[in-house]
């Protein structure tokens, strides 16, 4: 497909005018929450509050949307853990697999060095 500078103008537009929105809709929702938190008697942790893109775009805005939580901004992450499992932006097994050998080897690792050092569990 074929663009001028007259197409890449409307795209870029159109991005800017999805961009607003998406960033409308996420305050939107953002005010939602806090007010239900309020309602329901459950404070939120801010320290501990963030957030994560993820799309089937290859690309992802930049910048992110401002967000806030009532008065705070939160900030944009690419990965968290919940419930014992990594997640990140592209939503697949090999972050959650390579944590888990990392931790098994550390594990492995520790036992055989206390087999060298005639440490016993007992």
């Amino acid at each position: 497909m074929f663009y001028n500078d007259r197409n890449e103008r409307f795209y870029d537009i159109l991005w800017v005018t999805n961009f607003l929105n998406l960033e409308r809709q996420l305050n939107i929702f953002m005010n939602q929450l806090e007010f239900y938190s309020i309602l329901a008697v459950q404070p939120t942790n801010y320290s501990k509050t963030e957030v994560m893109f993820s799309a089937r775009a290859v690309l992802y805005p930049d910048p992110m949307p401002q967000l806030r939580y009532g008065e705070h901004l939160i900030e944009w992450t690419t990965s968290f853990k919940y419930l014992g499992y990594w997640f990140t932006t592209k939503l697949d097994w090999g972050n959650i697999i390579g944590k888990t050998r990392l931790k098994t080897r550390q594990r492995t690792a520790m036992v055989n060095s206390f087999k060298l050092s005639g440490i016993s569990s007992t």
